[in-house]
């Protein structure tokens, strides 16, 4: 561990990792893609907000981080994640030192990395699920934590940057889960601590099912207004805007995905 602390800068030099994961991981999966309004993405001021987290994030990670393609069409993107994992997990740490390029970066995602990415007019991607997505997970159950989400809205707002919402099916499906005591174990999830318990392929329970499909659609951006200091009014207008676009991805594309009966819990 002491290792893996001191030396993780020095892997920035040495991407096998990343390039392996770029090019092979995603043939772990029976499909993984990205589709949806690929052609509607911009270069710049672009915020990719991704739903659901699921126990591991699969679409997020091989659609989305490690999607060499994507990263071509996005330009650099800076993908927001716990700070706690980003900077005091070693192993974490390491991967993201090892990430990091100029066309990309895996940062952490609290204020002051919101401020400084976005005040440069820098694209950026979240989970704003987070933890207590991960804690409402569900095999076969589409759902996410964003009711109440609205921050990234206000910094987009502030910032006067273009929102996609970025939905994956096939997400509940990577794992098995353990479902009890939810509304104590989304309590404790605020605090981020990640309050669940899953299992995945048979021979080796941590990674993911296989025969998941992993498909990811990324929906038509929406232009919010540059307002220097929005007032709540304005934040929660905007954000039931976004909600509604969300609703509006899941529905277009439930069908394309082979999901025609699924239906999204938005909490």
């Amino acid at each position: 561990m002491t290792w893996m602390v001191t030396v993780g800068g020095r892997y920035a030099r040495r991407p096998a990792l990343c390039d392996f994961l770029s090019e092979w991981a995603r043939d772990f999966y029976t499909q993984a893609e990205m589709r949806g309004a690929l052609h509607d993405v911009r270069k710049s001021k672009t915020f990719f907000a991704f739903h659901p987290h699921g126990c591991l994030s699969a679409g997020w990670t091989i659609n989305g981080t490690f999607n060499q393609a994507f990263t071509r069409r996005a330009g650099r993107v800076n993908w927001l994640i716990d700070p706690g994992l980003r900077n005091k997990n070693p192993t974490f740490r390491m991967l993201c030192d090892a990430y990091r390029r100029e066309d990309r970066a895996i940062e952490a995602g609290d204020r002051q990395g919101f401020q400084e990415i976005m005040s440069r007019g820098e694209s950026v991607a979240l989970i704003p699920g987070g933890f207590q997505d991960a804690v409402v997970a569900q095999f076969g159950k589409d759902s996410c934590v964003v009711r109440k989400r609205k921050g990234f809205v206000k910094y987009c707002l502030h910032y006067g940057y273009r929102l996609h919402p970025v939905y994956t099916f096939g997400e509940c499906e990577t794992y098995h889960t353990f479902t009890g005591f939810r509304g104590l174990r989304i309590r404790i999830s605020e605090r981020n601590i990640p309050m669940v318990a899953f299992f995945g392929w048979p021979l080796c329970p941590l990674l993911p099912r296989p025969e998941s499909r992993i498909l990811t659609y990324v929906g038509p951006g929406i232009d919010l207004p540059h307002i220097a200091s929005p007032t709540q009014e304005e934040v929660d207008h905007w954000h039931g805007v976004y909600l509604s676009a969300l609703e509006k991805l899941f529905e277009d594309n439930k069908a394309d995905a082979g999901y025609p009966q699924a239906s999204l819990e938005i909490l």
